[in-house]
């Protein structure tokens, strides 16, 4: 490691914890976080690159260093890049270590900054326009990071009822219809040409909602059937799947659990097949 008195340049720190993280080094990429925090607040008078930033994070996400991502997520908002991407990355390293009342808390101001983001749009922004992606896209993953939050605190209670869904407190039964209302908010409201963002949200709503169902957990709206929401959702995905999969091999993922609620196994087990085959699949996506 540079010495700490000449901390190398964090754009530098970045490209080398990229290879760490490609060649699944945690060990490395710890390490490599160490010494990235130490650059930032060596030059704590600097804005960091926001891209900069996003490779940090990206790479420390990919081998499922959560600790450090969220001890860098924090360094990056405390030199001056408090940005909703930043701190979304924050509330992911929360939920993956278990703590969901600071995640959903940390969520929930995501929201509200999210909400204020849509009113600054322009009224006539083109559908293609990034600013209208870069919103769509982190109020996708802010959603669906509410609904795994809920769907976890129900889980964690179902487990400690040893299954059994009489003795689940109401809150945790709650908290089943909560994720299911958020997941369903936003598949609902993506279009068809942002199938790209909303099929996480929709086979999550999807799996939450056949859970409700098995376990006799009231849900506070009517929801269509298991096998509709999966049927439309399988469909939508097939028919895009071969020119996008390349680059998001979430969807052969997809593709794979929708076929499960639907109960072909043979096609569930060779859209897995091609997920696992991928070499875009990194330690945090299994």
């Amino acid at each position: 490691m540079a010495d700490q008195t000449t901390p190398r340049p964090l754009r530098e720190i970045a490209n080398q914890l990229e290879q760490a993280s490609a060649l699944r080094d945690i060990e490395k990429a710890v390490e490599l976080s160490d010494e990235a925090r130490t650059a930032l607040f060596a030059h704590a008078a600097e804005k960091p690159d926001e891209q900069i930033a996003k490779s940090l994070l990206g790479s420390l996400r990919s081998v499922r260093a959560f600790d450090a991502l969220s001890k860098t997520g924090e360094a990056l908002v405390s030199v001056g890049l408090d940005t909703i991407a930043v701190r979304r990355q924050i509330a992911q390293g929360l939920v993956e270590r278990g703590d969901l009342t600071a995640a959903l808390s940390l969520l929930g101001t995501l929201q509200t900054r999210i909400a204020e983001k849509k009113r600054q749009l322009p009224l006539l922004v083109r559908a293609n326009d990034p600013r209208k992606q870069e919103w769509l896209r982190a109020r996708v993953e802010v959603e669906g990071l509410v609904g795994r939050v809920h769907k976890q605190s129900y889980l964690a209670a179902f487990d400690k009822a040893d299954g059994q869904t009489a003795r689940i407190p109401e809150p945790a039964q709650a908290a089943l219809a909560k994720s299911a209302d958020a997941y369903w908010s936003v598949y609902q409201r993506g279009a068809p040409e942002e199938i790209s963002r909303s099929y996480f949200p929709g086979i999550n709503a999807i799996g939450v909602i056949a859970r409700a169902r098995q376990d006799k957990v009231p849900l506070t709206q009517s929801f269509p059937k298991v096998e509709t929401l999966a049927t439309e959702l399988y469909n939508a995905l097939e028919q895009r799947v071969e020119t996008k999969a390349k680059d998001d091999p979430w969807m052969y993922a997809t593709l794979g659990e929708a076929a499960v609620a639907l109960r072909r196994w043979d096609d569930a087990r060779e859209w897995m097949k091609k997920y696992v085959k991928s070499e875009q699949v990194t330690p945090f996506m299994v």
